[in-house]
């Protein structure tokens, strides 16, 4: 009995869970297109294999993201003024694709 509440428990607790995150798809749109959000930099033909872009958006309850564009698929990454500014030093560098490994990678939103 025990065994089979705790799977349910467990089912229950799953399900509420995938209901509180959102698909990437949703999370890239809500930054790129609503207007609480303002692109504030953007980079493109950045020297990088992999890299094609990377737009930085603040919102308006000040918090940073990026979107970032790798073999011409967006990805969603947290940001902040510092991470920003780190990042524009190498911009437009053969080290664009390190300064994202360094400083943007590590901070990927957590979607589906």
């Amino acid at each position: 009995m025990k065994n089979l509440l705790f799977i349910i428990l467990l089912i229950i607790t799953s399900i509420s869970l995938n209901a509180q995150t959102m698909s990437c798809f949703e999370a890239l749109n809500i930054v790129k297109y609503n207007t609480n959000y303002k692109q504030i930099e953007s980079y493109t033909s950045l020297n990088s294999e992999f890299l094609t872009s990377v737009v930085f958006y603040k919102s308006a309850n000040k918090n940073y993201y990026a979107v970032v564009g790798i073999n011409y698929k967006e990805y969603l990454y947290a940001s902040s003024y510092n991470l920003i500014s780190q990042f524009r030093q190498y911009a437009y560098t053969d080290q664009a694709g390190e300064a994202f490994h360094v400083y943007i990678k590590p901070h990927k939103v957590n979607c589906w």
